[in-house]
């Protein structure tokens, strides 16, 4: 629903930017200027999300099934996330010239740009959420098979534990008989 609202937002200068003739109206400029700040506040949000998301990737274990292929569509969606990122780098530029222009022309084109740059943005965000989905499970079977591997060493460490504790026992048993056999004879 936002991403309908930001492209609309995208859309909507369009509409009133020939009125004045050669001149864009301020109403039209900061139409622009507020589609611009809504979507770059979606592209930071999202840098936050995949350094978060980096962090969790780098814990998984690397033998685990789907590893590889996660990882690599991760690195891959963060390329692609930092190509809009210097996008929206040059849009700023861009949108600086059109404002200071005042020029219907430019501040059209901008509003273009700025559609085709919120649809990949709204693709990423969704890239996001499933490759979260995919990291999710990767822990969680990364956890389960800590588990198991806890779960087998505490068995084996009570068995040894169990035969040690027996073995002493019967060495002490021992000792002590013959002890007693040597308190008995004066």
């Amino acid at each position: 629903m936002l991403a309908l609202g930001v492209g609309l937002l995208a859309a909507a200068p369009l509409a009133g930017c020939h009125r004045n003739g050669a001149t864009a109206s301020a109403q039209d400029t900061a139409a622009v200027k507020k589609s611009f700040d809504d979507l770059n506040a979606r592209l930071k949000t999202l840098e936050t999300e995949f350094g978060d998301l980096r962090k969790k990737v780098d814990t998984i274990p690397a033998e685990l099934p789907n590893y590889r292929e996660t990882r690599e569509t991760f690195f891959a969606t963060e390329e692609g996330r930092g190509v809009v990122n210097a996008k929206m780098t040059l849009l700023s530029k861009r949108l600086d010239a059109a404002m200071a222009s005042h020029k219907p022309d430019d501040l059209q084109e901008l509003s273009k740009e700025l559609a085709t740059t919120e649809a990949s943005v709204g693709q990423l965000e969704q890239l996001h959420v499933t490759l979260l989905h995919q990291v999710m499970a990767l822990q969680r079977l990364a956890e389960k098979q800590q588990q198991a591997k806890a779960a087998e060493s505490d068995q084996a460490d009570g068995k040894a534990a169990d035969a040690a504790a027996k073995a002493p026992a019967a060495k002490h048993g021992e000792a002590a008989k013959p002890a007693r056999r040597h308190a008995a004879r004066p």
